[in-house]
């Protein structure tokens, strides 16, 4: 009996990937590609950029400053094998197919094929800036959408099956008269603890992307507040420091270390 590594997706996903690698190849145009259902679209593994995939990209974010209306992205096949790729925005809904899409925020071309150890330059295309707010940052995701083909083992018993993958990157789009957040803008970020919960409060105009360290507590990665918000973050016991490490990650995807003062709730009510 042959043996096969078979990625399990969703326990209702029937459809092997060399069926759908022929069906989409057979399709000729965005509409037909589109015909992805949100349910099949969750069904897809969604990827963070430190992990692997067989098309990669060259950054890690996008930004719209004041005068921006365009953006390019690289797409590199690292694989060995062909792959065909769709790219589109969505408002921060995982479950928005290519075609329920509605941001101001669109990709040229949506779909291409691309081959072995190819590099493709795309546009990132702002349409308007009509409807977004002119206070602060708006934020959206640009989705790339990768179905590799089957690798084919020399032995002839083992066979790779591989299912379509989903990188999201950060689209940040700022108003005309808003510029990049400068040290300053990101060190007025507020921490209060209360028993075991930290509330990291964001009075700036800029969503705040960051990592936190309390001395003898376990670091909290990947943390994401949108401007003029606050998230509540849960730690596993009370919280009992006054002083707070946190890692802001700013435009061109690196970090930048900040230390302040953690208040109690009681202090932050004075």
């Amino acid at each position: 009996m042959q043996k096969f590594i078979v990625v399990t997706l969703l326990h209702h996903l029937k459809l092997s990937a060399g069926r759908m690698f022929r069906q989409v190849q057979s399709m000729r145009n965005y509409k037909l590609l589109s015909v992805f259902s949100n349910v099949f679209i969750a069904a897809t593994f969604i990827l963070s950029l430190e992990s692997f995939a067989a098309v990669n990209v060259d950054k890690t974010r996008l930004i719209f400053n004041s005068s921006d209306m365009t953006q390019t992205i690289n797409l590199y096949n690292n694989s060995s094998s062909p792959a065909v790729v769709q790219l589109w925005t969505d408002d921060q809904d995982t479950n928005v197919s290519p075609d329920e899409s509605k941001t101001p925020v669109i990709v040229l071309p949506p779909v291409l094929k691309i081959l072995p150890n190819e590099k493709r330059s795309l546009r990132v295309i702002l349409t308007t800036r009509k409807e977004l707010t002119s206070d602060r940052e708006s934020l959206y995701w640009l989705n790339i959408y990768q179905i590799p083909s089957i690798i084919k083992s020399k032995d002839r018993d083992m066979n790779k099956i591989f299912f379509p993958l989903r990188l999201r990157l950060k689209v940040f789009v700022r108003p005309a008269h808003l510029g990049s957040p400068s040290f300053d803008d990101m060190q007025k970020l507020k921490f209060i603890k209360r028993g075991a919960e930290l509330r990291v409060v964001n009075p700036t105009a800029w969503y705040a992307s960051l990592n936190v360290s309390i001395p003898g507590f376990k670091k909290i990665s990947k943390i994401m507040i949108g401007p003029l918000a606050e998230a509540s973050i849960q730690t596993e016991r009370e919280i009992t420091e006054d002083k707070i490490n946190y890692e802001v990650i700013g435009d061109s995807g690196f970090s930048v270390m900040h230390t302040t003062k953690i208040t109690s709730l009681y202090d932050s009510l004075k």
